[in-house]
């Protein structure tokens, strides 16, 4: 956790989390979001699941719970949709799932793409973001971006 001071001075403020694979143990995380309640959401890759933490007072961090499933699969890139639903990329099997969320319970609905050069799929997705209804994916190895 880093705090601003200034215009484009960062100060480091604490850490959290330590390798391996118990409840608030991370092994390569992959990508995070912060809600706007403080939840912080983490992709745990090598440990297929979204590790979550409650931020209180001054960057006092605590493990909250952890979201794993056997359809969530190395977990890369994810991102919530104001439709209360949330886009989890599996950069190993090159798709994506759309889960339902309520609080820390997770529900798969559905799933797109699959490994290939067309135009809805995917060779090693790296990121996703949502803007205006859509969703924009760096498709890396296909070299380009894809807009769903």
């Amino acid at each position: 956790v880093w705090s601003i001071s200034g215009m484009s001075i960062y100060t480091h403020v604490t850490n959290f989390g330590t390798g391996g694979n118990g409840p608030s143990e991370f092994s390569q995380p992959s990508d995070i979001k912060i809600l706007s309640n403080g939840t912080i959401y983490i992709a745990d890759f090598n440990n297929s699941r979204l590790s979550v933490w409650s931020v209180s007072g001054n960057a006092t961090i605590t493990h909250v719970t952890t979201i794993a499933s056997e359809n969530m699969e190395y977990p890369f890139s994810f991102e919530f949709l104001p439709n209360g639903m949330v886009v989890i990329m599996n950069i190993n099997n090159d798709n994506f799932d759309v889960w339902t969320y309520t609080g820390y319970n997770f529900t798969k609905v559905n799933s797109f793409g699959s490994r290939g050069p067309e135009l809805n799929q995917f060779n090693r997705p790296f990121d996703v973001n949502y803007i205006d209804g859509k969703l924009f994916i760096g498709d890396r190895l296909n070299n380009r971006i894809s807009i769903w």
